[in-house]
């Protein structure tokens, strides 16, 4: 792990950086460092400038935390975001009337089967994530394959960047939806929905005889409990979730 805090914490010489295999970039303007040995405190400061520019920030298995000073607007612009493989996190935070906003100013790119994790409640509001250039094409119900936070499927607009999507249908009658169910329920014909959001608690969706269930992103997101399925059939089809 690398964290960069303090006023003069900063790694503005790097074109590239790497955080792999449970490694993590950490940019800190939140925290102290309390004094030691010969060495004095040094508390935490906003620096928004701690990596240069036109970096390329790389992870694999890895992960990168930006966290803003408390009650102040943080912001850093970074060159570039390459998810090269593996599951990755990223995590936004700020806090009191903070705002923390990362941009990246070129592309947001993903190897296939890479998956994302932001971790934040506040995605798209006080916490977000622009990209100036492109990023992964969304599928035909706008959310990007692979792209989560912990309770929702995301989607990237304009002027909020990274966003939670909240267009779920909350039965599954409707082919090509994304369904958001919370408690028991039943599939009772054969439908393709596009993914699928569980609750938090552990419950059982029960799937006719017979019956096939298609998730055509290839996408379940659970967050939280146990979910079971039971009866028929679920069909991801072939497209990588």
């Amino acid at each position: 792990t690398l964290s960069l805090q303090g006023a003069n914490g900063s790694y503005l010489s790097a074109t590239t950086v790497l955080a792999a295999s449970g490694g993590t970039l950490a940019l800190d303007n939140n925290a102290a460092l309390a004094g030691g040995g010969s060495g004095p405190p040094i508390p935490a400061a906003q620096n928004n400038n701690r990596l240069a520019d036109n970096v390329d920030l790389q992870l694999r298995d890895g992960n990168f935390t930006y966290r803003g000073l408390a009650n102040a607007a943080a912001t850093e612009t970074i060159g570039k975001i390459s998810i090269l493989g593996g599951h990755n996190i990223i995590t936004l935070a700020t806090s009191g009337t903070g705002t923390a906003v990362v941009t990246d100013v070129t592309d947001f790119t993903m190897a296939p089967r890479s998956t994302v994790a932001f971790s934040t409640t506040t995605l798209g509001g006080t916490t977000q994530l622009f990209v100036n250039g492109a990023v992964p094409p969304a599928d035909p119900t706008f959310i990007l394959p692979g792209v989560v936070t912990a309770t929702d499927f995301v989607r990237y607009i304009g002027g909020t960047g990274f966003t939670p999507y909240t267009g779920y249908a909350t039965d599954f009658s409707t082919p090509g939806t994304n369904v958001s169910v919370t408690a028991a329920s039943a599939v009772a014909s054969s439908v393709n929905i596009n993914a699928l959001k569980r609750g938090t608690t552990s419950f059982t969706t029960t799937i006719n005889p017979g019956v096939t269930l298609g998730i055509t992103s290839g996408m379940i997101l659970s967050s939280g409990g146990t979910g079971t399925y039971t009866g028929g059939t679920i069909a991801f089809g072939s497209t990588p979730g």
